[in-house]
């Protein structure tokens, strides 16, 4: 499906967020007693990393990435992945193990040693399609169905579209400011 959205965006938009049958399964479904989820790693992906499934990790590139669960992911082999983070060795790991197919990112690089490498050549082969986002973006496209709210402020914010939006602007508009009155439009 298209991210065209009032002529806002480009590319594709992997996983439409449809935030009331979200909430509609939290209502219906989710357990409201105390009860123990501990499990292990082995049994957590076992049970809830499928063929094409859309997996999130921490979005905080080289610190806190969750290695040994994007280990046994690789391990057990899910393909067709779709993945959703600010990586580093975590997305890069998984897409250098064929396992992905899409990524919602941010920036998926090594911090000061550059983009990654499985990572840029999967992107530059056509092998891995990328939907790029700002930080805040993201973030918010993860939590929308936590608010009250129908909607999120994410439409106009994505990394390329205000890249393009400033690269257009005069120098004088290209300013914080201008940054943030474009997310308010």
């Amino acid at each position: 499906m298209a991210a065209e959205r009032g002529g806002v965006g480009r590319g594709t938009l992997f996983v439409e967020p449809d935030v009331e049958a979200f909430r509609r399964w939290l209502r219906e479904r989710k357990p409201l007693d105390p009860v123990d989820k501990r499990v292990s790693e082995q049994e957590a992906v076992r049970r809830l990393v499928k063929k094409g499934d859309y997996v999130a990790t921490d979005m905080y590139g080289m610190v806190r990435a969750p290695m040994s669960i994007v280990r046994e992911i690789i391990r057990q082999g899910p393909a067709e992945l779709s993945v959703a983070g600010q990586g580093g060795m975590d997305i890069d790991l998984l897409v250098a193990s064929g396992l992905v197919k899409r990524i919602d990112g941010v920036y998926i690089g090594h911090e000061v040693f550059g983009i990654s490498a499985a990572y840029g050549r999967a992107v530059s082969s056509g092998r891995v399609d990328v939907t790029e986002w700002s930080n805040a973006a993201l973030a918010w496209r993860l939590r929308v169905p936590r608010w009250a709210s129908p909607t999120c402020p994410q439409g106009r914010c994505s990394a390329r579209t205000l890249s393009e939006r400033a690269r257009r602007a005069e120098p004088a508009a290209r300013s914080p400011e201008w940054i943030s009155a474009s997310f308010q439009r």
